[in-house]
């Protein structure tokens, strides 16, 4: 247990225990060096969502929404598998001092598979015609996957590697891709929903070559030279298979909802719902990503370099940074669902936003379980996991079923909540037999009673500011004010750590 030493009144106490201080001083450094990988790229989104909901109709988004929706879940099946090997085993070779050796077989076995993958979408083509009416999406379709699977596994290689800066710079990059290129073409060729999938494509095959470059993958090949290495390809494989399937299951409980609209609503619903979803999984991405991207590393790290006996407590604290970060953006954003959806969206898509609240705290509680369920990972007790979300996934299915016929997409909202609500449910009961995940309860309600305080501001400024001035005026004054609310009483009832203070400007500086 850690012992705490007393800091100034009102801040919480300090921990004594140098390691777990420095895991938790380096997860807010790297997490501002992640950050540009998330806010440009959802700034890039919303800005795409804002311009592509008002170029084409509900129907065509619906049906890009669907292409997307299966080229993403072919990513993680494709792709999972291996960067979850490189995020777990590359640590271990660093620390081992074999770094270069391992890239250069990391670096075999993506070419080998990024071989074989196109080969597979060649092959595929002449039996196109059984996708229907998204027949003539395949083409691009395929494209899109190919890339986007050597590009996500290299990003991973950044990641692992702690190379915070060039992994935001090509995030970037990539979104700005699938911004810009769709309208070059819309305008320069067609106003065509297909383009939407090209400029995707083409973003992430632009990106390719750099990335292997930057990561040191070409170097560790020509130094070591190119061979396929069976045993860490079998060990990527008996460790990052499940991974990757438990991944597949929370594709299929993300994106499941939009295929049983379809069935029993139709394609305008999908568009309808995939835009103010897209919305809702911006804002907790903007502040979940860059902490999550900074923490894995280091918890592998902290694991392979004999920090073992403090793992349980860098994870709990890095669940409390998630919750301080986390619960002003979901408090703000169901507050001001509404006028979010009305600010960003086209006309036909603003009345989707009753789904906001529902997906948005689902996939609040999702994102904090991903912390719990690394001392599954750590343990590589990933089987276990993949049957936590096959559970959630049957469970959002089947109620997707029970309630999409008769409420639509505001049932698949709640769907997706209860499915998501009870990862972490699961989550926390199965690792007190591995590597428990102590949920830092104290934290949650202050940070919870913190978090009502600034949405009873919110809906204050709400109450006074609607109808009297811009849209975007009332969300950014509100936006200040709710914030300084939350933050003030983290301070008054003792949440925030002097250290913490000091981080963000509000504390006294040592001289």
């Amino acid at each position: 247990m850690i012992e705490n030493n007393p800091t100034s009144p009102g801040g919480r106490p300090e921990p004594q225990d140098p390691v777990l201080a420095g895991f938790v001083s380096r997860l807010r450094s790297d997490s501002l060096k992640y950050l540009p990988s998330v806010v440009l790229p959802a700034i890039a989104s919303v800005v795409g969502v804002a311009l592509f909901t008002r170029i084409f109709a509900a129907g065509p988004y619906g049906e890009y929404s669907l292409v997307y929706v299966v080229v993403a879940t072919l990513h993680t099946i494709l792709s999972g598998w291996l960067h979850q090997g490189v995020l777990r085993y590359l640590p271990r070779h660093r620390a081992e001092n074999r770094l270069e050796e391992f890239l250069a077989k990391f670096g075999a076995i993506l070419c080998v598979c990024s071989v074989v993958l196109v080969l597979l979408m060649i092959a595929g083509f002449p039996f196109r015609g059984v996708f229907g009416n998204y027949a003539r999406y395949y083409a691009v379709a395929a494209v899109w996957v190919a890339s986007g699977f050597a590009f996500f596994v290299l990003s991973h290689g950044l990641q692992a590697t702690f190379q915070a800066g060039a992994y935001s710079r090509y995030q970037v990059g990539y979104a700005v891709g699938r911004l810009v290129l769709p309208l070059v073409y819309f305008y320069a060729v067609s106003p065509d929903i297909m383009g939407l999938m090209i400029g995707s494509a083409a973003a992430g095959v632009i990106l390719l070559w750099p990335m292997a470059v930057e990561l040191g993958l070409v170097r560790a090949i020509r130094n070591r030279g190119f061979s396929l290495d069976y045993p860490l390809l079998k060990r990527f494989g008996s460790y990052g298979v499940p991974v990757a399937g438990t991944a597949l299951a929370a594709k299929v409980l993300d994106a499941s909802d939009r295929f049983v609209i379809e069935y029993f609503r139709g394609t305008e619903e999908v568009g309808i719902y995939s835009a103010n979803y897209t919305l809702v999984a911006m804002g907790v991405v903007f502040v979940a990503t860059p902490l999550l991207s900074a923490a894995v590393p280091l918890i592998m790290d902290a694991w392979e370099s004999g920090h073992r006996d403090r793992i349980r407590d860098v994870i709990s604290s890095f669940s409390r940074y998630y919750l301080l970060t986390s619960v002003p953006v979901v408090g703000f954003s169901c507050v001001f669902a509404r006028e979010i959806a009305t600010l960003f969206l086209g006309e036909s898509f603003r009345e989707g936003y009753t789904i906001i609240p529902w997906v948005l705290f689902g996939i609040f509680l999702w994102s904090f379980a991903m912390y719990g369920h690394k001392g599954l990972k750590l343990r590589e007790k990933t089987g276990v996991m993949f049957g936590l979300v096959s559970v959630c996934c049957v469970v959002n299915f089947l109620l997707n079923l029970i309630l999409v016929p008769k409420y639509g997409y505001n049932g698949a909202a709640v769907s997706t909540f209860v499915g998501y609500a009870l990862y972490p449910v699961l989550v926390h009961r199965a690792t007190r037999r591995y590597l428990a995940w102590s949920i830092p309860w104290r934290s949650v309600a202050r940070i919870g009673a913190a978090g009502i305080g600034g949405s009873l501001a919110w809906w204050g400024c709400r109450a006074v500011l609607s109808g009297r001035f811009h849209t975007a005026v009332v969300l950014a004054a509100s936006f200040v004010v709710g914030t300084a609310v939350y933050g003030a009483a983290l301070i008054l009832i003792g949440e925030l750590r002097e250290s913490e203070r000091r981080f963000i400007g509000l504390g006294r500086r040592s001289k």
